[in-house]
């Protein structure tokens, strides 16, 4: 981060069929999705896309967000403040 910002990690676990739907944080929020095991579908409320093991999904966290488990899924959400 070069001294800059702070950062927030979380383990992120969700049943198959699980919603959960995020309010906008702070202007300049992002957020770096990693899962770990599963399918998802993650990111802007408008426009969430399809994630799987293996995949990474940044965005900005500043508007509306959701995450929809498909199947149990793992993950591992860091959280970038500036």
């Amino acid at each position: 981060s070069h001294g800059r910002g702070t950062f927030d990690l979380y383990a992120l676990d969700l049943e198959e069929g699980a919603v959960r739907h995020a309010d906008a944080h702070h202007p300049g929020v992002l957020e770096h999705l990693v899962v770990v095991v599963g399918r998802l579908r993650a990111g802007p409320q408008d426009g969430p896309v399809l994630l799987e093991a293996g995949d990474l999904l940044t965005f900005s966290a500043d508007i509306p967000h959701v995450y929809e488990a498909l199947e149990t899924a793992h993950c591992v959400l860091l959280m970038a403040y500036p």
